[in-house]
Formats: C-alpha cells, structure tokens, sequence
C-alpha cells in the first residue's frame, strides 16, 4: 500500500485516499453539476407566475406560494437542466429519442417535486400553481434539450480509429 494512504479504523483495508466522502460528492454536485444561472432565472420566472396565480386569495398567499416555487426552482432546477443535457447527449441506451427522454424525465420529476410542495399547508390553490409548472417544464426542458443537441451535432466528432498513426 502506498505511504501516503490511510486506512480506516472500521475497515483495515481500505484506501481512504481515493475514495471522495460524501461531503465532497455534494459540494462537486453542488458547485459544478448543476445550471445556477438557468435556475436563478427560472425562479424569478416561476414565482413570479405562481404568485400571480395566487393573487386572488391575497398578497400573503400569493408572496406564500410564489417564494416557495422559487425557493424550490431556485434549489432543484440547476440539477434538473443538467440532467436534462445528459439525458440528451451523454446517454447511450434509450428507449425513446433523445429529445423526448430529455424533456419528459426533468419535467416528470419537477411536475411531481412542485405537487408534492404546493399539497403541503401553505398554497392557497395548489393546482392552480401545479399546473404552471406542467405547462411552462416542459417547453423549457425542451428548448434546452434542442440547444444542446444543436451544440453536439456542431462539435466535430473525433474518431480515434480515422487518425493516422504516427
């Protein structure tokens, strides 16, 4: 074993120097795995809309619901766009196109992620505000699917079996 690796007291025979902790595998999903600038933006957007379709119930209902969708925007759509462009370019087994996979997988999880927190005690219309992100996640997840897939297909492709040896 190598003089600069330690072993744990639990278990004598692991490594403890290439395994990353838990904590650093959060701060690398954290810092470098999601769109922060997709998600700010998506949240001002989304809390805006859902803030106004609590309106009627009153400003504290609507400024309610509204922070909530963007906390919730704010926290889990930088995630769920990068999973989006996974789902579109990096995967390799799919039963359905691309595209399609690209925009229902992050859409499905942010429709049932936002039913979930507009059930709970709080949201004066809870479908209401549901159904602005079943119509909005869908179209958004789109656009960044086709500008990724347009990104990919423009890049050139390296073929290493093409390049001459030298």
């Amino acid at each position: 074993m190598a003089s600069s690796s330690k072993q744990t007291a639990c278990h004598p025979g692991r490594d403890t120097a290439q395994e990353p902790s838990a904590v650093s595998r959060v701060d690398r999903l954290w810092h470098r795995g999601a769109e922060w600038m997709a998600a700010l933006g998506g949240a001002l957007f989304m809390g805006t809309m859902v803030a106004a379709v609590n309106l009627p119930y009153g400003w504290f209902s609507a400024l309610l619901a509204g922070g909530k969708q963007a906390l919730w925007t704010a926290l889990i759509a930088g995630l769920l766009t990068r999973f989006c462009r996974y789902l579109c370019v990096q995967t390799s087994f799919r039963l359905l196109p691309p595209m399609l996979c690209a925009t229902l997988g992050p859409s499905a999880l942010a429709v049932l992620g936002v039913a979930v927190l507009h059930n709970l005690e709080g949201t004066a219309n809870p479908w209401g505000s549901v159904l602005v992100t079943v119509v909005i996640a869908p179209a958004g997840f789109w656009m960044v699917a086709h500008n990724m897939r347009r990104v990919a297909l423009a890049e050139p492709a390296t073929d290493v079996a093409a390049q001459p040896r030298s």
